[in-house]
């Protein structure tokens, strides 16, 4: 068995393997293992230093595979280490938004929909208040398939910013969908005094005029757009909450610049995108993750058809 490695120019394969040789020759002695040993029994990983020699020169191709699985699991923890490091030295810093609202409120808000909600979605509404109410910015990603509730989750997220003084702003990747956002929201807010704004690129002149004007004023509670809600005439009076719906469909610095129209707001990303919690929580690591896995009464089921193309 020969190592490849990715080379190029006047560099060769044998050049490549005689150097790295050479290298694990004299200072092979001074890999140093990093994991803990409790870790490494538990996991039955191999020591660093017999991986990193295996990997480069492996006797037989299920030694290298070893090899490789002990400095993958490493490459993970230490990633995660890191992710979990942010997070811990965010929340030190104290530096949200702790929204005072009455919990009766809430409920009372709640009990008024026309319809019960869900236990995941009444165990999801509650990880989220209380996040609002820490001193920390949340920042947490609301998982749920197609049909699971979660605007109305978002709806109550929103309600609670609005009655704690703040105002709120929904994300939407197209017009149709902040349309559909902008109209489910009047409903469930109709009987609430709740003001609710759409911002979106098919406004005039004077209609985008007027409700930034608004918004800037405090005037609108809870504002609903696409991409034009991160443009630099956007300013709100106290920004307590961003919600992004479909949130893979925006970039890292579309996300940043809503986020950073306030003063560290909260921030709840939702997605109905199907990614198994452990990989969620993989690849959000510096994110906490609530997952609506329950349906709501007399929701008919999401079928998926793979339609074979006629020969």
């Amino acid at each position: 068995l020969q190592p490849v490695y990715s080379v190029g120019g006047s560099i060769t394969q044998a050049w490549m393997r005689k150097t790295i040789r050479q290298a694990l020759d004299q200072y092979g002695d001074e890999i140093g293992e990093i994991l803990p040993e409790e870790l490494v029994a538990r996991r039955r990983l191999l020591p660093r230093e017999e991986a990193i020699r295996r990997v480069h020169d492996p006797s037989t191709p299920e030694a290298g595979q070893e090899a490789r699985r002990r400095l993958a699991y490493e490459e993970l923890f230490l990633y995660q280490l890191k992710l979990q490091a942010y997070r811990a030295l965010t929340r030190e810093k104290a530096d949200g938004i702790a929204h005072r609202f009455d919990r009766e409120e809430i409920r009372a808000f709640v009990r008024a929909l026309p319809f019960k909600l869900t236990g995941a979605q009444k165990r999801v509404i509650a990880e989220i208040l209380d996040d609002m109410e820490a001193s920390y910015a949340m920042n947490r990603l609301l998982q749920g398939d197609v049909g699971a509730g979660k605007t109305v989750v978002a709806a109550v997220a929103l309600y609670a910013t609005v009655k704690a003084g703040c105002q709120g702003a929904l994300m939407a990747p197209t017009e149709i969908l902040a349309e559909q956002h902008f109209r489910s929201l009047q409903a469930l807010f109709a009987s609430c005094g709740v003001q609710i704004g759409l911002l979106t690129g098919s406004l005039t002149s004077r209609q985008r005029r007027d409700l930034l004007a608004a918004l800037q004023m405090g005037l609108v509670d809870i504002v609903v757009g696409t991409h034009a809600l991160i443009q630099e005439d956007v300013f709100f009076r106290r920004l307590g909450l961003v919600v992004t719906d479909e949130q893979h469909r925006f970039g890292v610095e579309q996300r940043s610049l809503l986020r950073r129209k306030g003063l560290n707001p909260d921030v709840l990303s939702m997605t109905a995108t199907p990614i198994p919690r452990t990989l969620a929580i993989t690849a959000f690591g510096d994110m906490d993750v609530s997952v609506l896995d329950e349906l709501p009464a007399g929701r008919k089921p999401v079928k998926t058809y793979w339609v074979r193309p006629a020969m």
